[in-house]
């Protein structure tokens, strides 16, 4: 990615962080890439392609930028590239699916055939961020299992 950033913006940034210019560049990354994520699902919640479309150019980056890598290969990179944009956008869709479900009602007692309260159903936004969990640390370890293979 350093590679391939203008020439000024790499000197502006080793010149104001001094040797502390790559945790920056890789937490700017991440903010950035959170962001746009964000955005892609709330758009996506309307046009689901555009969540795909996001995913699908993430893959087209990650591939350009993993190319540059000395020993890459480009089969391996492309495979992975896909991989994680149908990934991606499979998770994306399961999470809007599981967050348009209506809101479970707590059964009533006499339905139950009991005096005690039902206890409370989990409601679509804790059941969406329960599997948003879910998948974040799949991904954390999918992430650090591909680095131990590298």
């Amino acid at each position: 990615m350093i590679n391939r950033a203008p020439t000024v913006f790499v000197r502006f940034g080793v010149e104001r962080l001094g040797t502390g210019d790559k945790p920056s560049l890789i937490t700017g990354t991440i903010v950035l890439s959170l962001l746009i994520g964000a955005m892609a699902g709330v758009y996506a919640r309307r046009r689901r392609i555009v969540g795909d479309a996001t995913f699908a150019a993430f893959a087209v980056l990650g591939f350009v930028a993993a190319n540059d890598l000395s020993g890459a290969s480009v089969f391996a990179v492309g495979f992975a590239a896909v991989c994680a944009a149908l990934a991606g956008a499979a998770a994306l869709r399961m999470m809007l699916r599981w967050a348009a479900r209506p809101e479970p009602e707590r059964p009533s007692a006499a339905a139950r055939g009991t005096t005690r309260t039902a206890p409370a159903p989990m409601s679509s936004r804790r059941r969406f961020l329960v599997l948003s969990g879910g998948f974040a640390a799949a991904a954390a370890v999918s992430g650090n299992l591909g680095r131990l293979l590298l």
